[in-house]
């Protein structure tokens, strides 16, 4: 697998599709964090010898907006039907030692919906995936204060009764475990314990306005004084949408956009920093990947076949015109089958392989080599004494050759796949 000339790992990949079969996004900043928040999860344990490749984690990215684009405005699509999801993240959840859920949902990348969304997906996959259920507990009781007023919320508004007692119950185990780790913060715990046990009762009477009550308001501490940068500015911790967690998807990989405060007299320039007109700024690169469609074995065989089948004919009609009667005689006529054979390969191997843009050339690329083909066949038929209407004639070979280079067309995407720009970036 390869997108902007990188290879990649499969065990990984899978990783990520799982995340985003969890987490979703709405926007690119969403699906970046997820990316690196799933690049993190899955090679967790590892030291952090070396920072990660924005460029490596941006085709990666690109890989799974391309296979799941989304029809409601989305960033990201859903991967297809809930079960077929929850199947793979229970697969990725095995697989991880039962670590992908617990590391994955407090992550700090992660913002709230995309949290609030994974504790919604993995609710409704536990009667299929009880296993995600307990990882799903496990995230929980690890980042109470972050994930567990989501969790409530999200037990209310997505499962039944009965489904909710038992999810509550598992969160309710999972903090009894953490609350016997030595560096469990006691008071933390205690509101936690003290929040499931009454979300456990207000699951059998109703919530009503109980979302709003101070208890879902974890205990917390006198906040800390913000820590200064060298040039006297404030650290600012939350990613803004114009951040988009730093990455550059510029040719150097390796520079990445920062934050400044505007001076005193309001230009938004640093003081001395010279200005660069933003036309002088070379355009960014159009990202691409290649997205093979899922095609099954025998539907490939047969696309090769019937493509094979449609060059063979081209060129026992085309040889026939050209080598074995009265228009042999015309040197002009030899070299025409081999360049009609070549040019039906090349609209097969380019317009497969390629996503072209919209253009003159383009369109009528195709439509001029069937012309031209259909001419010979027409030529075939005065040969062999065919005495039908030349329309008629023609609209026979027209309705031969199409499907045949179509198919050629299609068998070369099955093959090799085709090559995306992806947009609206």
């Amino acid at each position: 697998m390869e997108a902007r000339g990188e290879h990649f790992d499969e065990k990984l990949m899978r990783t990520l599709v799982a995340v985003q079969a969890v987490t979703g996004a709405t926007k690119l900043s969403n699906a970046q964090a997820a990316v690196t928040a799933g690049f993190d999860v899955h090679h967790a344990g590892f030291p952090d010898a070396a920072p990660n490749d924005r460029r490596l984690l941006a085709a990666y990215e690109d890989i799974l907006t391309a296979a799941y684009p989304s029809s409601d405005g989305a960033h990201w699509g859903s991967m297809g039907p809930d079960l077929l999801g929850s199947a793979l993240i229970a697969d990725v959840e095995d697989k991880s030692g039962g670590q992908f859920i617990e590391r994955l949902l407090p992550h700090p990348y992660l913002e709230a919906d995309q949290q609030h969304r994974a504790l919604t997906v993995l609710a409704r996959a536990t009667p299929n995936q009880p296993v995600l259920a307990a990882g799903a507990a496990r995230a929980v009781a690890a980042a109470p204060d972050k994930l567990l007023p989501l969790a409530a919320r999200t037990v209310a508004a997505e499962l039944d009764t009965d489904i909710a007692r038992d999810w509550l119950h598992g969160v309710q185990d999972a903090l009894d475990e953490r609350t016997q780790q030595p560096d469990a913060d006691p008071d933390l715990y205690a509101w936690a314990t003290n929040l499931v046990s009454t979300s456990l009762t207000h699951v059998e009477t109703g919530l009503g306005d109980y979302f709003n009550s101070p208890e879902w308001q974890p205990p917390r501490d006198e906040p800390a004084e913000e820590p200064e940068t060298d040039d006297g500015l404030q650290y600012d911790g939350d990613a803004s949408d114009e951040d988009d967690l730093g990455w550059d998807l510029e040719d150097d990989g390796d520079e990445y956009e920062e934050n400044r405060e505007e001076t005193a007299d309001g230009d938004g320039d640093p003081a001395g920093a010279p200005v660069v007109p933003a036309s002088a700024a070379p355009p960014p690169p159009r990202p691409t990947v290649v997205v093979h469609t899922i095609t099954s074995r025998a539907a490939r065989t047969a696309l090769t076949a019937v493509a094979l089948a449609h060059l063979g004919f081209v060129a026992s009609v085309t040889g026939n015109v050209a080598y074995f009667s009265h228009y042999s005689s015309e040197p002009s006529f030899w070299l025409l089958p081999p360049f009609i054979i070549c040019a039906h390969l090349f609209i097969g191997s380019f317009y497969g392989h390629r996503q072209l843009p919209a253009s003159l050339a383009a369109l009528i690329a195709p439509p001029v080599i069937l012309l031209m083909t259909v001419g010979f066949g027409l030529m075939f038929s005065g040969l062999h004494g065919a005495d039908i209407n030349p329309i008629v004639m023609g609209a026979a070979w027209v309705s031969l050759f199409s499907p045949g280079m179509l198919a050629l067309t299609y068998a070369f995407r099955a093959w090799f796949g085709q090559i995306q720009f992806v947009d609206g970036r």
